[in-house]
């Protein structure tokens, strides 16, 4: 059984909570919220808030590796969406409410596993029907990683609030037998520098496909899985699994980014002779409906628009399982021909 197909743990807050304004839900989240299915999968969670602003982490765990051993800009995503909602959470009136519609994020340098990642985000400005937010995330040592900007959608309080009790009851988070699965050791499944130098992009692809190659270890932590390749295309998807949940009950911006990063930079690499090399740049991301947590598939399809000497440029539609567009993205990548 992958982790993706494992019971899924944690919870979401009491409906109580959504009569509170957004400093006091933070105040009470650690005594009366458990934990969201997303934090127990990544060990992403906020750890200080203001008045429009946050942080948030993220352990660079391994099993956030892509098949080049790098965290791809894809699982930062799922940090940087954090601190753009929670930096502007702690702003909002009892009842209030919002929905990431847009994402952007750049990376400045690559990223490897282990240590702590850090997010930080802050208001830059704040409408009555949508908020502008910036992120940035830092390694270990405090060097600035990637950098980006959302857009969230505002929702208005409801026009009845539920009763909050007093006093209020006690809350007990639940335990485990096993560990968290970011705490576990990594599955493998990065591929060595042999695999790169004697295949080109599209037939290490097809070889994953074919699964001649194994699977990295993002793909065992969240299912997430190349389908079909071609000349500068490719198909991938995404069990839209409740461990991917947020606390509203809805799987999170960061991994619909995710599954399309992960479809953009298929779709370039596939473009890649043998010995070449290629590094995402950023990614961007609109999100046009909800995602809920129903276990069907998610599918991202990507093409390659552009592709120059040095760049490549490719967008990507996601699908939910009714065939309904959820997200469109946008990706580049630096490309570095064989020597």
């Amino acid at each position: 059984m992958e982790v993706w197909e494992e019971p899924v743990r944690g919870g979401y807050p009491p409906l109580w909570m959504m009569a509170l304004s957004g400093q006091q839900r933070n105040d009470l989240w650690e005594k009366y919220a458990p934990i969201p299915p997303l934090g127990h999968l990544t060990g992403c969670r906020p750890t200080e808030f203001g008045f429009g602003e946050s942080r948030s982490v993220m352990p660079a765990s391994p099993w956030l590796q892509s098949p080049q051993g790098r965290i791809p800009l894809g699982a930062l995503a799922v940090l940087a969406d954090l601190a753009f909602g929670t930096c502007y959470g702690s702003t909002l009136p009892p009842g209030g409410g919002f929905t990431t519609a847009e994402l952007s994020l750049t990376r400045v340098q690559e990223t490897w596993p282990g240590g702590v990642l850090v997010g930080h985000g802050r208001v830059v400005h704040a409408g009555q029907s949508s908020v502008l937010t910036e992120a940035r995330l830092y390694d270990p040592e405090g060097h600035l990683v990637a950098a980006g900007m959302s857009r969230l959608a505002v929702f208005p309080p409801p026009p009845e609030l539920p009763a909050v009790p007093d006093p209020l009851p006690e809350t007990e988070r639940p335990t485990y037998d096993t560990p968290d699965p970011w705490q576990r050791d990594s599955p493998g499944g990065v591929l060595d520098e042999a695999d790169w130098a004697g295949r080109s992009g599209m037939e290490i692809l097809e070889a994953q496909v074919a699964r001649e190659l194994p699977p990295p270890p993002i793909s065992r932590l969240t299912g997430l899985r190349v389908r079909v390749v071609g000349e500068g295309r490719a198909v991938v998807e995404l069990p839209a699994s409740p461990w991917l949940s947020t606390p509203a009950g809805t799987v999170q911006g960061g991994f619909t980014a995710l599954i399309a990063d992960t479809a953009l930079a298929c779709a370039i690499q596939t473009t890649l002779r043998r010995g070449d090399t290629f590094v995402p740049l950023d990614v961007k991301v609109n999100y046009l409906r909800p995602v809920m947590p129903d276990g069907r598939l998610l599918t991202a399809t990507a093409k390659v628009t552009h592709e120059g000497r040095s760049l490549a440029v490719a967008h990507a539609t996601v699908h939910n399982a009714d065939g309904k567009p959820v997200a469109l993205a946008t990706g580049s990548a630096a490309l570095t021909a064989a020597r």
